[in-house]
């Protein structure tokens, strides 16, 4: 093996642009102004959970999971499982009508039907 270079690092390889002058990349890594989602699904899930009457233990209980990171949930900390919450027939119903009017595009009414005897 040979102890020299045998072609200068300039003539192989170019640069972009052809003028020679580099420039830094620069990137806008600034987040959108979204809003924070977490926190509004968390709190639909707090409203289903009271419309059961469930305090933060029987919910985290039902759920399997601690208190802590039912907490986290509830307040927008931490990514709701909505897989586990929907595993629970009971919530179902509560949980879809605090989603279906956090949507803004639902209408929710409760209609009361009776039959004649």
């Amino acid at each position: 093996m040979s102890d020299t270079v045998t072609a200068s690092v300039s003539a192989r390889h170019r640069l972009v642009p052809e003028t020679g002058e580099l420039h830094m990349a620069k990137a806008d890594l600034r987040k959108p102004e979204t809003p924070n989602y977490r926190e509004q699904i968390g709190q639909c899930v707090n409203i289903a959970r009271l419309a059961l009457g469930w305090s933060l233990k029987e919910f985290a209980a039902k759920v399997a999971r601690e208190e802590r990171q039912v907490a986290r949930w509830l307040n927008g900390q931490e990514r709701v499982q909505l897989d586990v919450l929907w595993a629970i027939h009971e919530l179902r119903e509560p949980l879809l009508v605090a989603l279906a009017r956090l949507s803004g595009y639902a209408e929710v009414t409760t209609q009361i039907k009776f039959e004649k005897r």
